[in-house]
């Protein structure tokens, strides 16, 4: 029965949803999100601006500064963060982009 266990702590993490929980981590996670929307809807004029999904990650993730001292120190909900990540990946194309409600994530606290 050893084999048992990893496989229900495999199934119970899957199930509880184990988006980050960071904001630093899960603003890379949400970046490659909607880049993987912005190719999925329009990748002709997604390559006028980023070669693929990859370099646009980078990209969005250095505009919105992922990489700030501050945003290692919060602490999210991990399956809010994932809900919010599954809500980027499924939204519908559409002229305009609007951010999922799911995605208005807040700081539970700050580790010192």
């Amino acid at each position: 029965m050893p084999r048992t266990v990893p496989l229900i702590c495999t199934l119970v993490l899957v199930l509880a949803g184990c988006g980050p929980t960071n904001f630093k981590s899960f603003c890379e996670h949400s970046a490659g999100a909607i880049c993987r929307a912005v190719f999925r809807c329009n990748a002709d004029q997604a390559r006028m601006s980023w070669t693929n999904i990859q370099d646009c990650t980078i990209a969005l993730s250095q505009r919105v500064d992922c990489g700030q001292p501050e945003a290692a120190t919060c602490t999210i909900d991990g399956e809010a963060s994932s809900r919010c990540i599954d809500d980027l990946d499924n939204m519908v194309c559409a002229r305009t982009f609007v951010v999922p409600t799911s995605c208005e994530l807040h700081c539970a606290n700050r580790s010192m």
